[in-house]
C-alpha cells in the first residue's frame, strides 16, 4: 500500500514538474521535447566497433554509436552536469535504433560512487539501462561497485594516469553476482553501458572485476567517444 502511495505521488510530481517547467529541446530550443526531429537529424552517426582485445586486456568489444560533438555534447552536458534525469530515455532510444543489439544476457551499468550519486540524484548509466532494458527485453542487474570517488576520466589525457586513478576503484556487488551466475550461468555474456567513453579504460576496468568473478564475455556499449 504504502509503495502504490509513494508511486502515485511520484506520478503526480513528475506531471506538476512538467506542467510547471516544460521541457524544451536541448540545441535549439523548441518546446515540448527534450530533442527535435530537426536536432536528431543532426547527430552524426558512424559505425564503430571493434575487437579490443589487442588494445585492452578485458573488454572483447567496444559499440560505440556517435561522434560526441553537437548535439550530442549538448545532451551528455545536459544529462551529466544539470541533472535532466529524462535524457537517459532519449539515449536509450537513440542507441536503440542505431546499433545491431548484440545476442547477451545481461546488461550492467557503469557504477558511480555514492557521494557522487547523492550529489547528481542518480546514475546516468543506470538511468540509459533502465529504458534499454525494456527497448531489448534484456534484464539488467548493479553487478558492480564503486568503492574509491576518483577523478572524472575526462580530465584526465595522460592513458597510464588514467589507469592508475581508476586502479581499484571498482569491486563486485557480492550480493548479487551469484544469484546472477546461478540464472545464466557461466558461460554468460554482459553488455556494460556508459553514455561517453574516451579510451575504454573505464569499460576495461569493469570487465576485469566481472571476468574475475565469473563472467565469459564482455562487450562495452557507449552513446559516444570523445
Amino acid at each position: 500500500m504504502i509503495k502504490i502511495i509513494f508511486l502515485i505521488i511520484k506520478f503526480i510530481f513528475q506531471i506538476l514538474i512538467e506542467i510547471i517547467f516544460p521541457c524544451f529541446c536541448i540545441n535549439c530550443g523548441k518546446k515540448d521535447t527534450l530533442l527535435c526531429c530537426n536536432c536528431y537529424e543532426q547527430i552524426e552517426f558512424f559505425s564503430f566497433s571493434f575487437d579490443a582485445s589487442k588494445q585492452i586486456n578485458y573488454i572483447d568489444e567496444i559499440i560505440i554509436v556517435c561522434k560526441y560533438q553537437g548535439v550530442i555534447k549538448k545532451l551528455i552536458h545536459n544529462f551529466k552536469y544539470k541533472s535532466v534525469i529524462n535524457i537517459g530515455d532519449i539515449i536509450a532510444r537513440i542507441i536503440y535504433r542505431s546499433v545491431n543489439f548484440p545476442s547477451c544476457d545481461l546488461l550492467v551499468p557503469i557504477p558511480i560512487h555514492k557521494n557522487k550519486k547523492s550529489k547528481r540524484g542518480f546514475n546516468q548509466s543506470e538511468e540509459i539501462i533502465k529504458s534499454l532494458s525494456k527497448l531489448t527485453n534484456i534484464p539488467y542487474e548493479n553487478l558492480l561497485i564503486k568503492k574509491r570517488n576518483t577523478k572524472s576520466q575526462m580530465s584526465i589525457r595522460n592513458k597510464e594516469e588514467r589507469m592508475i586513478n581508476l586502479a581499484d576503484s571498482f569491486a563486485i556487488n557480492e550480493s548479487a553476482i551469484s544469484q546472477i551466475l546461478t540464472k545464466i550461468g557461466h558461460e554468460s555474456t554482459v553488455i556494460l553501458v556508459d553514455d561517453v567513453i574516451t579510451t575504454g579504460s573505464t569499460l576495461n576496468e569493469c570487465a576485469k572485476i566481472l571476468k574475475n568473478n565469473g563472467i565469459k564475455k564482455v562487450i562495452g556499449l557507449a552513446l559516444a567517444q570523445k
